[in-house]
């Protein structure tokens, strides 16, 4: 009986603990569609988009809690996540063009969230590069609300990555080096 209820315990927090959190597919923010709508009124220009590099390459889940690890959606990285987040966005104020001779790279250099109870948030940072303009970096944290019981916290942790990830990038399209990458020929 003892060794029944060992398996069962064993076999019970297993479950628990293998819980993933998958993050929603990236979608543009309707909310957005202005400030992308101001990025085609300012350049006749399209961009490319280099594969993201990483401080962490190939990094895919993040552990949250006790409650399982936090991934982007179809098995991506980070930094996969948020270049094909970009090319969205790009493509909406159609600016990109992957043929297109200005090339801008993206290293992320930090993504983290946090889950304390009714304080949750996500950190991203990322420094941008093309040539013949200096690099820059944006870092942006996105708050958010989380729950006290962690499975449900980690959940929020995964559904807040989208907005997180579109609020990122308005603050990006705001930066003045972003603006400069579009106006530069």
């Amino acid at each position: 009986m003892k060794t029944a209820i060992r398996v069962l315990l064993s076999l019970s927090a297993l479950l628990i603990v293998g819980c993933s959190h998958v993050a929603p597919r990236y979608g543009v923010s309707v909310d957005k569609l202005e400030d992308l709508i101001n990025l085609r009124t300012i350049t006749s220009k399209r961009i490319a988009v280099a594969p993201f590099t990483s401080n962490e390459p190939g990094k895919q889940s993040i552990m949250c809690r006790a409650a399982g690890p936090v991934e982007p959606p179809d098995g991506k990285s980070f930094e996969n996540y948020l270049r094909d987040a970009l090319i969205s966005e790009l493509r909406i104020a159609e600016v990109f063009d992957e043929k297109s001779p200005s090339v801008l790279q993206g290293h992320l250099e930090h993504i983290d969230f946090g889950s304390n109870i009714g304080a949750g948030n996500w950190t991203i940072r990322l420094r941008f590069s093309s040539s013949g303009t200096a690099p820059f970096t944006v870092q942006h944290t996105y708050p958010f609300s989380t729950n006290f019981m962690g499975d449900r916290a980690c959940g929020q942790v995964a559904q807040a990555l989208l907005p997180a990830t579109q609020d990122f990038y308005r603050s990006v399209f705001k930066h003045p080096e972003f603006k400069r990458i579009l106006t530069d020929r």
